[in-house]
């Protein structure tokens, strides 16, 4: 037996996860209320939310509802709703509607405008060690995904479809990914050994041949 295929065979029954991961993709996604709607742990939740985005895909692809009709109805709504009932229960005695506080409180604002920054720094700092081109491996990932998303981005001539499908496709693929994870391991597996390749013979035969500029530091 030749030394690759032996290399290779080595290779497809060492254990891989997919996207190289080392923890649960539960943890991956942050173990908050985002990954529990994300991967259904919490049915409910996760249903509502599908539902409430697909009455709001409804309404503004389907119905065509402009923003500002569609919330000049929801407050004219609001308005009779609270007119008649405490109307109602002035008649019949009962207790009037409360006044609704205040759910997000200034703590809370100040947290999630922290976490946001972090994300964002994080976004960016990222993509200015790609765009350096020190890693032509990850260069070249990165400007295969930004090419394919906007070739999908073509398919839809409304952004509110691409929001609503690309939310709808994420939420399946990731419960579909963690009830059948041992299956597409394998598959991708046996891809990211036949894309390493590829890559191998790509940067041997032309990435290597690229004149590239030294590094400013040194």
């Amino acid at each position: 037996m030749s030394i690759s295929n032996s290399g290779s065979k080595q290779y497809k029954s060492s254990s891989m996860k997919l996207f190289g991961r080392k923890q649960s993709l539960h943890s991956m996604l942050g173990r908050g209320t985002m990954a529990d709607v994300l991967l259904w742990k919490d049915k409910r939740l996760s249903g509502g939310i599908l539902a409430g985005m697909t009455i709001i895909w409804f309404l503004f692809e389907v119905v065509k509802y402009n923003l500002i009709t569609l919330l000049s109805h929801i407050s004219i709504a609001t308005l009779l709703a609270g007119f008649f009932f405490t109307n109602l229960a002035y008649f019949f005695n009962w207790n009037p509607p409360r006044k609704p506080e205040i759910v997000l409180s200034e703590r809370k604002t100040m947290e999630l405008a922290r976490k946001l920054h972090v994300k964002l720094t994080r976004v960016l700092n990222v993509l200015y060690n790609i765009s350096h081109g020190k890693d032509l491996k990850m260069f070249l990932l990165a400007i295969g995904f930004l090419w394919i998303v906007s070739i999908i981005g073509n398919w839809f001539t409304s952004s509110g479809n691409l929001l609503y499908f690309g939310f709808v496709s994420l939420q399946t693929m990731l419960s579909l990914y963690s009830r059948f994870k041992k299956e597409i391991d394998g598959i991708a597996k046996n891809g990211s050994y036949d894309l390493e390749k590829l890559y191998k013979t790509l940067n041997k035969n032309v990435l290597k041949k690229i004149p590239r500029s030294r590094d400013v530091h040194k």
